[in-house]
């Protein structure tokens, strides 16, 4: 079911995964688990949506060691946090 949704969606559509256990993330697209340092090399920015954010913060320097971020932008139901761009998606310039 899972290649059937890959290939309805974007290629670009990645999450993490830390519900089955919390003690670490998985980095993954529709066809399974997939290495998050090459994946986000592709990109010029990177945007991490959580609503539990002090877990993902914890977990994410074992998924993606070297990993930061330019800005920490928020909702009333979420953190993000965004490196490549500002907090309204705007990609910055080299």
């Amino acid at each position: 079911f899972a290649e059937r949704l890959a290939s309805q969606g974007p290629g670009n559509d990645y999450w993490l995964e830390h519900w089955w256990d919390q003690r670490r993330l998985v980095f993954r697209d529709w066809r399974g688990p997939t290495d998050m340092q090459a994946a986000l090399a592709k990109y010029p920015c990177v945007a991490v949506r959580a609503t539990h954010w002090g877990s993902i913060k914890g977990l994410l320097p074992e998924t993606m060691p070297g990993l930061a971020f330019d800005r920490m932008c928020s909702t009333p139901s979420e953190t993000i946090a965004v490196r490549g761009a500002d907090c309204q998606g705007r990609v910055k310039q080299p």
